[in-house]
């Protein structure tokens, strides 16, 4: 930091040198704060990184399991509108068969 003097041809004076004195201790507790608040500025960074790419894996893992699971929900529910496709038809199948031989005793 630079230091500042006073010309020599200039009395000091007692008043001024000691508000000098509280302006440099300001400006330094001022550059202490700002030294600090970017310190955690540049930590918070640091987390914002981490969680911005925790929350991407997140997402990416959550994608790909939602879109497993809805075919294999979608495979399910294929085969269970052919089982009962198939049990209709059975059905009818049998219902014909019984109506041939209730005709077939009657005549």
């Amino acid at each position: 930091m630079a230091t500042y003097t006073t010309p020599s041809n200039v009395p000091a004076n007692d008043a001024t040198s000691k508000k000098t004195e509280a302006i440099k201790s300001q400006v330094e507790e001022v550059t202490q704060i700002m030294q600090t608040n970017l310190t955690r500025a540049m930590e918070r960074d640091g987390k914002i990184e981490n969680l911005d790419e925790r929350a991407d894996n997140l997402n990416t893992a959550t994608a790909t399991e939602f879109r497993l699971v809805s075919q294999k929900v979608n495979k399910r529910s294929w085969w269970q509108a052919v089982q009962l496709w198939f049990k209709n038809k059975k059905d009818q199948a049998t219902k014909l068969v019984i109506q041939t031989k209730v005709k077939a005793v009657k005549a």
